[in-house]
């Protein structure tokens, strides 16, 4: 995903498993680590874009994700916080859209 922020190319040359940016996220002690996936082999960004018919940027305009401490260590508000259930199947839920 750091290539998506900082692109120094175009998306057509961009491939959008790079293993240097993989390498580089994952010795920033994350809470998660990236990886390859082999959906995205050998294609780049431009392929990505069309597979997904979505309109890629090269422009950073994402905010910021909260921590789990909140913003700045600030606690989020009791009402920010959610009930994350052990399972959920989404076919199930929505299986009109399946």
């Amino acid at each position: 995903m750091f290539t998506v922020f900082t692109p120094k190319k175009k998306f057509t040359e961009m491939m959008v498993i790079d293993d240097s940016q993989i390498l580089v996220h994952n010795g920033m002690g994350h809470q998660f680590t990236h990886g390859p996936n082999a959906l995205f082999q050998q294609r780049t960004l431009a392929d990505a874009k069309q597979l997904f018919m979505s309109a890629l940027s090269d422009t950073n305009q994402i905010g910021a994700c909260k921590t789990s401490t909140g913003v700045d260590g600030v606690s989020p508000d009791e009402e920010d916080k959610i009930d994350i259930p052990d399972e959920f199947d989404w076919r199930k839920e929505y299986s009109h859209c399946v």
